[in-house]
């Protein structure tokens, strides 16, 4: 009788092990995260960025006339000149449009820098190279935001260094593949566009300088 009823006691434990150890992994598998198929992560857009800085010249020759002795004379010559500079860059991403190299207006900088607050009196510039900062965002119906932002990356005797000029930052939303205009105006010494973009050519005289940029999404 003893027996049997150890018997019946070890059955009713085992039923009850397999019970707990059942309920054990129905909770496992209910708290398990969900195995899914990885995917693979979506390549980002990009945007090539072709820019062309056109520079229209007047420059003004001297001579001397044959009657009455000598007597001066002069005659106006035009002259264009272009560059084309190519950028890929990808959506949403910062790129940078390089114009000038070593370029001849570093005092102009260096006083338009502090008189900004971008330095400290002091600084000394020893090399500037101008560009343009591009951030390129892709836009539902085939569109693109352009912001463009003029910059410089100048030496000094502490190091390297960049400057934003963010006051004179633009912005466009252009048609995919649709150039956009900007234009520095005629000899406009005082403007920061203009001086950027001057900074491929080291000519100076009556210039009307303009650069074209045409956005194309890759």
């Amino acid at each position: 009788m003893r027996a049997s009823i150890g018997t019946a006691l070890q059955c009713c434990i085992r039923i009850l092990l397999v019970g707990v150890s059942g309920l054990i992994l129905l909770y496992a598998a209910t708290i398990a995260p969900a195995q899914t198929n990885p995917t693979l992560p979506i390549p980002s857009r990009h945007v090539r960025i072709s820019a062309t800085v056109v520079e229209q010249s007047d420059s003004r020759s001297w001579g001397f006339g044959p009657e009455k002795g000598i007597v001066p004379e002069s005659e106006w010559k035009s002259s264009r000149s272009s560059s084309t500079f190519f950028l890929l860059v990808a959506d949403g991403q910062e790129g940078r449009i390089a114009i000038g190299e070593s370029v001849p207006d570093g005092p102009w900088f260096y006083q338009y820098s502090l008189n900004q607050g971008y330095i400290t009196r002091g600084s000394v510039f020893r090399s500037v190279s101008t560009g343009f900062r591009v951030i390129p965002t892709i836009l539902p119906g085939d569109r693109i935001r352009l912001q463009i932002t003029p910059e410089i990356s100048y030496f000094t005797d502490q190091g390297q260094g960049h400057i934003a000029f963010v006051e004179s930052r633009l912005e466009a939303v252009v048609v995919n593949g649709k150039p956009v205009t900007v234009a520095a105006n005629r000899h406009e010494t005082e403007s920061v566009l203009f001086n950027i973009m001057r900074g491929y050519e080291s000519r100076t005289g009556l210039s009307t300088l303009v650069m074209t940029l045409t956005p194309e999404i890759q």
